[in-house]
């Protein structure tokens, strides 16, 4: 069981993006802010508190703790530009990179990438030296070319942008090397863009290789009280229940 979750709740973001004309691309920020709002509101999503590891210009990072929304917005506002969020399986890493789209999209262009279902396939299509990361950003903003920084780079007109890469650790290890090699790059040949490295604690190695992030995070365990109300009952049907009871044993969400 880790932290507290926070009483408030988080405000989504402004549900258009004045910084894109892309129509299909500000209804989904519209509804994704919506949906998130909703799912605040009845109790289906509780907020998290991240705690912090390391942080620009903190040097007791490690006694910090960050609610969701105030690091969603840190991001957009460029108070950290790379960071690695950690947590166990079962803790709500992807829900955490759907809230960070819907607190930034409405201000700044997101990417959200699934690393191992979005951008590892796609290495099949392009030479061993091309960026894939690139290559997959670029297929997702609808531009892709033979030359994917200037496509991407055109899109993003100079503005500030964010890219969420999920799914470190579920990339096999065969293919992690280049994906770790073109993450890094990317970090280099795209300066106005906000990264967020989503994954599992690392076993083999530290924050897994990944060279100069500006801050990790992680993303704690649910509380004891927050377990012990679920597996108690009185909300969810029995069937439901007893799926969530599999669930908290299989990732052992409910140990100390």
């Amino acid at each position: 069981c880790g932290a507290q979750q926070p009483a408030g709740q988080p405000e989504p973001a402004a549900p258009f993006n004045a910084a894109t004309n892309d129509v299909a691309y500000n209804k989904t920020c519209y509804s994704l802010a919506a949906k998130h709002q909703q799912g605040v509101k009845a109790g289906r999503y509780r907020p998290t508190v991240l705690k912090v590891s390391r942080w620009p210009g903190n040097a007791a990072g490690a006694d910090k703790e960050l609610p969701e929304a105030e690091f969603a917005e840190a991001l957009a506002d460029g108070k950290v530009r790379s960071v690695l969020v950690l947590g166990r399986g079962g803790t709500g890493k992807s829900e955490l990179a759907r809230m960070i789209e819907a607190h930034v999209c409405g201000k700044l262009r997101v990417v959200r990438l699934s690393l191992p279902w979005r951008v590892v396939p796609m290495q099949g299509n392009v030479t061993a030296a091309a960026n894939v990361i690139l290559t997959a950003i670029a297929a997702d903003l609808g531009v892709a070319t033979a030359d994917p920084k200037a496509a991407v780079d055109s899109a993003m007109a100079g503005r500030h942008w964010v890219a969420l890469l999920d799914g470190l650790d579920e990339v096999a290890l065969s293919h992690r090397p280049r994906i770790l090699r073109d993450i890094e790059t990317t970090r280099r040949l795209m300066p106005d863009m906000r990264l967020a490295v989503l994954a599992r604690p690392p076993v083999l190695t530290s924050e897994y290789g990944l060279k100069g992030m500006e801050a990790a995070v992680e993303v704690p365990a649910l509380p004891c009280t927050e377990v012990e109300l679920a597996l108690a009952g009185g909300g969810p049907a029995d069937e439901r229940a007893a799926g969530l009871r599999a669930f908290v044993a299989r990732y052992e969400l409910d140990t100390k």
